[in-house]
C-alpha cells in the first residue's frame, strides 16, 4: 500500500507519507516542512491525516526509494568482551 517517503497527492495537496501503518485508521501526509532549530530533529511539519476511507482517492506520484535504513536495535547491545 503506502510507505514512508512515498510522494502522493490527495485533495489538491502534494507531499510525502510521513507515517503509515497498515493497521492504523489513517496515514499522515506531510505537506510542508521547514527548518526549526528549536525542535528535537531540527524541523517542523504540517501533516494531514488521511483516513482509510479516503485512501482510494490518493494518487501515487513517486514511490519512495527502498532505503529503509532505520534499525532501532542494530548494534544496540555490543559484546563488551
Amino acid at each position: 500500500m503506502f510507505k514512508h517517503g512515498d510522494i502522493v497527492e490527495f485533495n489538491g495537496e502534494r507531499g510525502f507519507v510521513n507515517f503509515f501503518d497498515k493497521h492504523s485508521p489513517y496515514f499522515t501526509l506531510c505537506v510542508r516542512q521547514w527548518d526549526d532549530p528549536g525542535k528535537l530533529h531540527g524541523v517542523s511539519q504540517c501533516n494531514l491525516l488521511v483516513y482509510r476511507h479516503y485512501w482510494k482517492d490518493v494518487k501515487m506520484i513517486e514511490p519512495a526509494q527502498d532505503a529503509d535504513t532505520y534499525h532501532s536495535q542494530e548494534h544496540r547491545y555490543s559484546d563488551p568482551q
